[in-house]
């Protein structure tokens, strides 16, 4: 008895001596210089330039889209930083610009950070945070 328990008490050392990290460990935010504290850091220049509460938007953007620009939601089609609705493309945007930009007034420039964040800027001016239900 006295040697099995010497046995698993000199394994048990030896395995608390190195550390195994699991392989499922979750990178620490802020690392990647995406997010930091469930925010979206390397979009806020966007924010502030369309005149955006900064921290409030840059968390609703972190939740919506998780800060990928090409995000899309399959069931309400939703797209981009913001998952501002296509309809909103002709509504609050202006196809001229688009036009000017893209050559056409397209859906697909949701999928632009700064078309995206400017289409928001819109919406929240109508809507104000309502427009997103993770505010709710």
């Amino acid at each position: 008895m006295t040697r099995r328990l010497l046995a698993l008490t000199l394994a048990a050392l030896m395995l608390s001596a190195c550390h195994i990290p699991w392989p499922t460990e979750p990178p620490i935010p802020g690392l990647d210089g995406t997010t930091v504290d469930g925010r979206c850091t390397q979009w806020e220049h966007l924010l502030e330039a369309n005149g955006l509460p900064v921290e409030q938007f840059s968390r609703i953007m972190y939740r919506e889209s998780r800060c990928n620009p090409n995000a899309r939601n399959r069931s309400s089609g939703a797209r981009g930083l913001l998952q501002v609705m296509p309809q909103h493309v002709t509504r609050w945007g202006s196809c001229t610009d688009l036009m000017r930009e893209y050559g056409a007034c397209t859906v697909d420039a949701l999928y632009d950070p700064g078309w995206n964040v400017h289409l928001g800027r819109a919406i929240y001016d109508r809507q104000g945070t309502n427009a997103w239900a993770q505010t709710r």
